[in-house]
């Protein structure tokens, strides 16, 4: 079971209490993302460039930090994304790689863009919902599960990788993409901060295997990472069941 936090202290001169069992920083964020076209079509973000989705760049980029975790990111049939924004990492594992691809995404915007644009079939779906709220059950079981700048969005961000436990396939990888503590320390945009070290603990806590975590700078494409404070923490663990 992952740490529940019972001993919390504040940080002076922040909006942060600090667990003193894992190191997690609980914020308290007055003002929410609105995840509307606005939001999505931003010039900052650059998930399109002259509107056509920019997939390849960000494939790459995880793909690129996934070799460097020796994790063999193309070797599996079935994956999950939650908060999947418009497609970009599912629809590119669906067109180019042939994989079976489930997502949740709670935007009107994103999800009516994927329907209109994309198009949904037997091997490309994505449920609208906040994956905290959903029926986990009808998603089913998992060989990859992966959120990259989704959980530290979530009320429970514990609860909702125990549930990505349960739903992973034995050998399956849960994978996730955070911003670190310095980064939020500076911008402060979230409810959770994270350490390398809290994702490793909570991981093990989990009980997955082989868990790593890898830092790059922050990126929005063609701007000026160096600018950026702070770095994004990409934790891998695998799934091994008993015997």
């Amino acid at each position: 079971m992952i740490c529940k936090h019972k001993n919390l202290e504040q940080i002076p001169e922040t909006r942060f209490k600090i667990c003193k069992d894992c190191k997690i920083w609980k914020g308290n964020r007055e003002s929410p993302h609105a995840y509307i076209k606005e939001y999505y079509t931003s010039e900052f973000l650059q998930i399109f460039k002259h509107k056509i989705i920019r997939r390849g760049w960000y494939f790459d980029i995880h793909k690129t930090v996934l070799d460097s975790l020796k994790v063999p990111f193309l070797s599996y049939n079935r994956y999950l994304e939650i908060g999947c924004g418009v497609g970009r990492l599912l629809w590119t594992l669906r067109r180019d790689y042939d994989k079976e691809c489930v997502g949740v995404e709670s935007s009107d915007w994103a999800h009516k863009w994927m329907e209109e644009t994309l198009g949904f079939d037997e091997k490309f779906k994505v449920f609208k919902a906040n994956f905290e709220w959903l029926d986990k059950t009808i998603l089913g079981k998992f060989d990859f599960i992966y959120m990259c700048h989704v959980l530290e969005h979530f009320d429970n961000p514990m609860k909702v990788l125990e549930d990505c436990y349960e739903m992973l396939n034995n050998n399956g990888w849960l994978y996730i993409v955070v911003p670190d503590q310095e980064h939020q320390k500076r911008m402060h945009t979230h409810n959770w901060a994270f350490s390398s070290e809290t994702l490793k603990l909570w991981f093990k806590q989990l009980g997955l295997k082989d868990v790593k975590v890898g830092f790059t700078k922050p990126y929005n494409g063609d701007g000026d990472v160096e600018s950026l404070p702070g770095h994004y923490l990409h934790a891998v663990g695998r799934k091994v069941n008993a015997g």
